[in-house]
């Protein structure tokens, strides 16, 4: 028999009573929610039928007792069992094979709008990574539509320090990126700790090799911004280092601000469960006034995670996101600790990047680089 139960002092009342809440604490009553079942275990194919959610249809309610079904109900009215909602298969011979060419094989993880496999193209016979798109991505047919725009152009960019996506493909209604390969470690708080544990590939020290990865980054940008593409969500995370110490800039054009359906100019629609700017710890000031991503935004995201590979933290780490935000618009960001042996050339760079008004910062990614390098051959 269903019940209905206080999650403040768990006390248990009879479904059928009409109580909304419990009578001793006033404490609104949970009732029990109808299960969606899907066949196959908890497996690789049960996760991806969970993504590619329309290889089966809804099935009305039914009990799993007795048979009963009735879409309206959440209880049977034959023996007051919760009520399932089960998808039923639509005829999918391998969930693991896409456009008969694409084999799933391991779930990396999940990244900001996406689901990542590793998976094998049978027709290049070659390794290949594999990214399920969202669900609120998919339900929204506006930011779908401006995500497949910008994912169009930023497969475009061919650089050697830019992760390249060779293609989007549609798999009935659902999207998946197909990209290459690759192993690597982003290059967030965590790895840039460990800088100092090895040499860069010129056998430098661990300040060295900060400056050769970060002029490596501004070259990839200044290449970018050539074909007048901004990153819009730069930050250590999309920062990858791979095994021979090289990089690769992750997820051109992947800012959430990018393709929602949002007014650039318009009043910024924020609630404290979803944030549109990106990374709110290299987000510039102008975007959160509501300007597009430029190469000036660019360039203050640099000089965010410049400072943050340097100092192990965020040149502005608050308690919420609201400070944070009043943070890049007003805060004027610390110098370095002494005990970080920054030199006073480099920490002028950091600044001069993170300055409030984007005239006040490098003219491009390339003027940024130069004066890496300046610093670095004195």
């Amino acid at each position: 028999m269903p019940v209905k139960q206080c999650p403040a002092c768990n006390k248990q009342y009879d479904f059928d009573l009409n109580l909304l809440v419990c009578p001793d604490d006033r404490t609104m009553l949970l009732v029990p929610q109808p299960t969606y079942e899907i066949p196959g275990s908890d497996s690789l194919e049960t996760l991806v039928y969970r993504l590619l959610w329309d290889l089966y249809y809804e099935s009305d309610m039914v009990c799993p007792k007795c048979g009963w079904t009735d879409d309206m109900r959440l209880y049977c009215k034959n023996d007051k069992t919760l009520m399932e909602r089960r998808l039923v298969d639509n005829g999918v011979d391998d969930i693991l094979l896409l456009h008969n060419r694409y084999r799933i094989e391991e779930y990396l993880g999940e990244r900001q709008f996406s689901h990542c496999f590793s998976g094998i193209d049978k027709e290049l016979n070659k390794e290949c990574m594999i990214q399920i798109l969202s669900s609120n991505i998919l339900l929204d047919e506006k930011s779908l539509q401006r995500f497949n725009r910008l994912v169009a152009r930023a497969g475009e960019l061919d650089h050697p320090a830019i992760y390249k996506i060779d293609s989007i493909n549609s798999y009935r209604s659902n999207r998946y990126l197909k990209t290459p390969y690759i192993v690597g470690e982003s290059l967030d708080l965590k790895a840039a700790k460990r800088l100092g544990e090895h040499k860069n590939k010129n056998g430098g020290t661990a300040l060295e090799t900060i400056i050769e990865i970060f002029i490596d980054l501004l070259a990839a940008l200044d290449y970018a911004h050539s074909k007048e593409i901004a990153h819009g969500n730069l930050s250590l995370s999309k920062m990858l280092i791979l095994e021979d110490g090289s990089l690769k800039v992750m997820d051109f054009c992947m800012s959430s601000r990018q393709f929602k359906d949002l007014e650039w100019d318009g009043p910024q629609r924020e609630t404290g469960t979803v944030n549109v700017y990106g990374d709110l710890e290299a987000t510039a000031p102008e975007i959160m006034k509501g300007k597009h991503p430029s190469k000036a935004s660019d360039i203050y995201a640099v000089g965010c995670a410049l400072y943050e590979a340097l100092a192990g933290k965020p040149p502005f780490e608050r308690e919420s996101d609201i400070q944070t935000v009043f943070a890049h618009l007003h805060d004027e960001p610390e110098s370095f600790d002494a005990r970080l042996s920054v030199p006073p050339g480099l920490e002028a760079i950091v600044m001069k990047a993170l300055a409030k008004e984007p005239e006040q910062r490098f003219e491009s990614a390339a003027a940024m680089a130069e004066a890496l390098k300046s610093y670095r051959s004195q």
